[in-house]
């Protein structure tokens, strides 16, 4: 686009030419000469939410007095100008801006930027391609197009539902998550309108990791009530699973829930199993469950319950693509690093709090564990 010429412009050269001070005025000019150096940021778009976005112009030979300076975005309305030093003019893009050079005056001289300042059109925007086109959970995928940011950093976006690893106006890269669906890729943006792929990403699901596991352990430890009286008790810790999927990550594979009825309230069991194929062993087995009710105020009573256990250096063996693991009490006895129960519950204020602990354990049952590919 050629540089916008402003009526002005010749009226200003037209006045600096014809008077100045003694001796040389041209060399006194070029001294005082306004220069726009560069400016942030390079674009802005069309709509009223973007309509007075200030840009930032750093030069040269700026007036400290602000009315004095005159910025030009179109050749219509003059730029509102917040406030200025003798290096930087803070200005506001008016609505009349059009794609093109800036131009600034000091009220003696004007000069033109050699940077183009772009207007976008919201509605300029799209999605050319992505690939891979296809790929399981943790698959990285980049989207090429133009004007993918609207001017949004990567932290005011989704896509397909997360957060973007990385995003600039022509690419944004995101990595595929468990809960994504095979169909058209999407960028949602805060007060714009969202970006629709023309063609759909298949998501390839990986098959499913199926648990059963049972085990129970008996723990002895001890009770104390309000007045702080110790009871010794017996407890029974209890691991049943039956046909929960695992999430695999390399050799480990983890199984997570969670409910949070209303009010606030965990309750939820995990399990974690690291594997070592070559060596046939599941090197580290983590159970653990939780309860945990904090109350519906500050004050207010609250109670909570937990269970966990490690068992370290399984072995196991391959029957018709399973890890089958079969071991009687005294073998898997000796697998258990640590175990423990612990429980409380509270009064108003805390008062009348009551504990349970249960961590050392007496016996347990056999082993028996399936993971079937």
């Amino acid at each position: 686009m050629k540089n916008l010429i402003l009526p002005f412009v010749v009226v200003a050269l037209f006045a600096i030419g014809s008077c100045g001070d003694e001796g040389n005025p041209v060399t006194n000019i070029e001294q005082n000469a306004v220069k726009i150096l560069s400016f942030t940021p390079d674009t802005t778009f069309l709509g009223t939410i973007y309509e007075a976005k200030q840009v930032i112009i750093t030069g040269q030979n700026f007036s400290l007095d602000k009315d004095s300076n005159k910025v030009w975005f179109s050749p219509f309305d003059q730029a509102i100008i917040d406030s200025c030093t003798s290096t930087e003019l803070f200005v506001r893009v008016p609505a009349s801006a059009l794609t093109g050079p800036i131009i600034v005056s000091n009220g003696r001289t004007v000069d033109t930027s050699e940077k183009i300042f772009k207007i976008v059109d919201i509605y300029d925007r799209k999605i050319l391609d992505f690939y891979p086109k296809s790929g399981e959970a943790g698959t990285r995928v980049k989207i090429i197009g133009q004007n993918l940011t609207y001017g949004h950093s990567k932290d005011y976006m989704f896509v397909c539902g997360v957060k973007p690893v990385r995003a600039s106006e022509t690419e944004i890269e995101f990595d595929v998550t468990d809960e994504m669906k095979t169909g058209r890729l999407w960028i949602h943006f805060q007060a714009a309108p969202s970006l629709y792929s023309k063609d759909s990403f298949i998501v390839i699901e990986r098959p499913k990791v199926l648990l059963d596991m049972a085990l129970r352990i008996n723990l002895s430890g001890y009770h104390k009530d309000v007045y702080n009286k110790i009871t010794p008790i017996n407890d029974s810790l209890t691991c049943n699973f039956s046909g929960i999927s695992l999430k695999r990550y390399g050799d480990s594979l983890v199984y997570q829930s969670r409910g949070t009825p209303a009010g606030g309230i965990y309750d939820g069991s995990n399990v974690t199993i690291q594997l070592n194929p070559a060596l046939g062993l599941i090197t580290q087995l983590d159970f653990g469950k939780s309860y945990d009710d904090p109350g519906i105020s500050p004050g207010s009573p609250k109670s909570g319950y937990s269970s966990s256990f490690t068992l370290k250096n399984i072995p196991f063996t391959w029957q018709d693509s399973s890890i089958v693991v079969s071991l009687d009490s005294s073998q898997t006895r000796s697998l258990i690093t640590n175990a423990r129960i612990y429980g409380y519950n509270q009064g108003i204020g805390g008062a009348y709090k009551t504990e349970t602990t249960a961590d050392t354990v007496k016996s347990c049952s056999g082993l028996n564990l399936k993971i079937k590919y």
